[in-house]
């Protein structure tokens, strides 16, 4: 019986061959040429599936078939099914050896490694030797299978015959010198690489090499003579010079290990280690500033939470505990950066190491009331600033801070006390002459006013500003988040964090959230217990707040994406939402964006409160007048006219700007939205 040529039939004449082949095996249904020549033809119409149930049967009836095996594994491939095209074709090649190209059983041996099939792998290899015995990749291909099996001995072996056919090939002896050297044959790898580099003298590669085995050997001046050779041939060859700045770090010749760590520092970047090493010269060498430079740069490029990162933490941590001249700003900034990093408890440790020093530094307590604390680490903190305050109980702060730890641990009473005493002292350091007014225990009055967004908007200049006002006294810190997310603790708890004074009618008080607006419950919530309070919401241009929002994120540890990976993320997140999921998003892990659609979150409030209870400023005419604006602000708040000499902006974030392509993106996508904006409000924004 003729075999069907698998390339030529038409696709008529295929049909009427399938026809003809269906009827035959229906007379002999046992016949593996019928099913070959079936698995022929449907492979031809492309009908993989049919192809691959008549091979299968063929290779069934007739083991030997060896044609079966190769044209299996041909369907398979064309399906995309790697793994059963390299079990069907090695089938065939064990069944008869063909003319298979060198490519095809490295390609094998690969599939059949990465599925950790290393009998199979190895026998590929080994074939491919066999034709060319050369081939140092087959080779090499073969030592990871057996790598992987922990044969490491018939790595050393494989290497050898290799070389006993390829003697004046300096790789394979480079190659064993390499494999006796991870067995720690440091003597024999030493003779070993003697030789290659004697077949020839301009592998840099191989002196490299040679100089960590001489290293392990001591024999220092050897190896750094094979790492300066490697530098010779290959310039920019940064790990040799990482290795001889450690041999010259060992031999304690510190300016010339710091020039070693330099050059690897300039080539290579992003080398974690390079960093950590040249802290340690610096450190050595007693120039503290640089060496808290490159630990800096170490710890920011670290991988998050790897041994690399622990080990620059431990390092930061050292030199800045035998610092000659140790200030409480280097330790803040060694605490930012650890927020940065995620790595909160750490920060924490670092902001009290600021405090310690300086008591009165402001900055780091503020850092630490929006820096997460865990569970675990609370107790510590109480303890922390109850030792603080029995130094120090002039700090108002401080007071506000562990009434913050205390409501974390659900200590609402004692929390509620550190507030209202933070609340005094705030007041009278600031005012020493309302000392002598009659203070009430506790504020009963509602609240003036509150900020209740947006945030990135310049909702902290605003609160700043206002703090400089007479008659304005305010918490000891922005955002309380009670509406929000704290509203559980109680009103007696929120009105504890303003002044009890604030219920003479000569004072007002307020604060600023600006995620309030992200939740209608928060309006219900505000309205339910101050249903004639005074709203302030600032709106910035949200192209430009959502870049901002995202780098906030960033530099908290709390959000690790570039800006461009974020904003198409959450487009596309958020591709489908509905008006009512975005009003109710409220916290949401990707939310750049969605916390910049001003309109779904305005409507909420002005369904609530009247629109004369909300004054709306524009935030880009807020920074460009704010003298005028901030007249418009205490008019709206019943209070006279406050000017200030200058109006710093405060908590403005800095990155570099973003990519027209990101803002025209943005731009595209913001615009509907901004024209309802407009038209809802009837008001004028010109964002662009």
């Amino acid at each position: 019986m003729n075999k069907v040529n698998q390339s030529t039939l038409q696709s008529s004449q295929i049909a009427v061959t399938i026809e003809k082949y269906t009827q035959m095996l229906a007379q002999n249904p046992e016949a593996p040429e019928i099913h070959f020549n079936l698995g022929n033809l449907y492979a031809q119409k492309e009908q993989w599936q049919n192809s691959i149930k008549h091979y299968r049967k063929a290779i069934k009836i007739d083991p030997q078939l060896t044609a079966a095996y190769r044209n299996i594994a041909k369907v398979y491939l064309k399906i995309g099914n790697e793994i059963e095209a390299a079990n069907f074709w090695y089938k065939g090649v064990k069944l008869e050896p063909g003319e298979e190209k060198i490519e095809q059983y490295l390609g094998l041996g690969n599939t059949f490694r990465s599925q950790k099939q290393y009998g199979k792998a190895a026998d590929c290899y080994r074939q491919a030797i066999q034709i060319k015995p050369d081939l140092i990749s087959a080779y090499h291909a073969l030592a990871k299978v057996f790598d992987s099996q922990g044969k490491h001995r018939q790595i050393i072996s494989i290497y050898r015959q290799g070389i006993q056919k390829n003697q004046q090939n300096p790789e394979f002896h480079l190659a064993l010198a390499q494999a006796l050297a991870a067995q720690n044959k440091w003597e024999k790898a030493s003779n070993r690489f003697r030789l290659a580099l004697k077949l020839d003298s301009n592998i840099a590669i191989g002196y490299y090499h040679w100089g960590y085995v001489l290293s392990k050997r001591e024999k220092w001046q050897q190896a750094k003579n094979c790492y300066q050779k490697a530098i010779e041939i290959k310039p920019e060859y940064w790990e040799a010079y990482y290795y001889l700045g450690l041999i010259f770090q060992k031999l304690e010749k510190w300016q010339k290990a710091k020039e070693c760590y330099k050059k690897v520092t300039q080539i290579n970047q992003e080398f974690v280690s390079g960093y950590l090493q040249l802290t340690l010269v610096y450190q050595k060498l007693g120039d503290y500033p640089l060496a808290i430079q490159c630990c800096n740069r170490a710890l920011l490029i670290s991988p998050e939470f790897s041994p690399l990162e622990e080990q620059a933490i431990a390092i930061y941590q050292k030199v800045l505990d035998n610092h000659p001249k140790i200030n409480h700003n280097l330790y803040y900034q060694f605490g930012k950066l650890l927020r940065q990093k995620s790595r909160f408890e750490e920060a924490i440790l670092a902001y009290q190491k600021t405090v310690t020093i300086n008591p009165l530094f402001r900055s780091a307590h503020i850092d630490m009331q929006y820096t997460p604390i865990a569970p675990k680490q609370l107790p510590q903190h109480i303890n922390f600033y109850r030792n603080v305050l029995e130094q120090n109980p002039q700090i108002d702060i401080a007071w506000g801070n562990l009434g913050d730890a205390l409501t974390e641990e659900n200590n609402i009473e004692e929390a509620i006390n550190c507030y209202r005493k933070g609340c005094y002292q705030q007041v009278i350091n600031t005012y020493p002459e309302l000392a002598k007014l009659d203070w009430k225990e506790k504020k009963e009055s509602a609240i003036d006013f509150i900020i209740i967004g947006a945030a990135k908007c310049g909702t902290s200049s605003l609160h700043g500003y206002l703090n400089n006002h007479p008659q304005i006294l305010l918490p000891h810190k922005k955002e309380l988040a009670f509406f929000s997310r704290r509203y559980d603790y109680g009103i007696d708890w929120y009105l504890a964090h303003f002044p009890s004074i604030t219920d003479r009618d000569d004072f007002i008080t307020g604060e600023a959230t600006p995620n309030y607006i992200r939740f209608p419950i928060s309006a219900e919530r505000i309205k339910k217990h101050f249903p004639n309070i005074k709203l302030i919401l600032l709106l910035r241009n949200p192209i430009d707040r959502t870049i901002s929002w995202h780098y906030h994120k960033l530099s908290h540890g709390q959000l690790k994406a570039d800006l461009e990976t974020a904003i198409l993320r959450e487009i596309k997140n958020i591709e489908y939402f509905t008006e009512e999921e975005i009003v109710n998003s409220g916290y949401f892990k990707f939310d750049s964006i969605i916390s910049s659609l001003y309109i779904y979150k305005i409507k909420s409030w002005l369904e609530i409160f009247d629109r004369e209870q909300i004054l709306i400023l524009q935030s880009e005419d807020f920074y460009a007048k704010p003298g005028e604006n901030m007249a418009k602000v205490y008019k709206f708040l019943g209070l006279p006219n406050q000017t200030l000499a200058r109006y710093a902006k405060i908590n403005s974030g800095f990155y570099n700007p973003a990519d027209e392509k990101i803002r025209t993106i943005l731009r595209d996508y913001f615009d509907p939205y901004n024209q309802q904006l407009e038209k809802y409000l009837g008001m004028k924004f010109n964002w662009s």
